[in-house]
């Protein structure tokens, strides 16, 4: 008689007409070991479908979506703002700056407004996210006069992005989704 052992406690499993019978210890079955809390967490998460998935991700980014689309609005108005002060050549321009400064700051401010205003677009959607995340980063790293609203929404933005159900819908609403692919 042949002894086996039991993968959740270590204990030798007796053997019967060569199949091995429950642990006397743990009770659990042979050849089986308890599942952990992530494995269960996961064995949950993938019997979501896709379409599950996706709501769940929209749902997510609600918040973060539409503080990206008004801090774009606002950042290209500025930038749009600044560089016409630029061109003007005003004598009270701003900080008594170049007017070459103006320029550059408000087509920076302009490009990034239109990029973080797209990317609050897609994230409405649960699309595109690498977009989304650089739509974050660029509030986060705000040069225009709205950094105080654009640095927690850009963090809070983030840290729902990365959130692992949250990723999973936007992948699932990819063309080509493998619910069994990790995110």
């Amino acid at each position: 008689m042949s002894a086996e052992v039991c993968q959740k406690c270590g204990a030798k499993l007796p053997v019967d007409e060569g199949v091995p019978g429950d642990c006397p210890s743990c009770g659990s079955p042979p050849g089986r070991r308890s599942m952990t809390r992530r494995e269960i967490r996961r064995l949950r998460e993938s019997h979501y479908s896709a379409e599950d998935l996706v709501n769940h991700a929209v749902h997510q980014v609600g918040v973060p979506a539409l503080g990206l689309l008004y801090l774009g609005v606002m950042n290209a108005g500025t930038g749009l703002f600044a560089a016409i002060l630029g061109t003007l050549d005003l004598p009270f321009a701003l900080l008594n700056a170049p007017p070459l400064m103006h320029i550059a700051l408000g087509v920076y401010l302009l490009a990034s407004g239109v990029l973080t205003f797209v990317a609050g677009l897609w994230m409405q959607r649960a699309k595109l996210y690498p977009l989304c995340v650089m739509g974050c980063l660029l509030v986060i790293s705000g040069v225009g006069l709205w950094w105080f609203l654009g640095a927690p929404i850009g963090i809070y933005g983030l840290f729902v992005l990365f959130r692992p159900r949250v990723r999973q819908g936007f992948a699932a609403g990819r063309h080509g989704f493998d619910p069994d692919a990790p995110a």
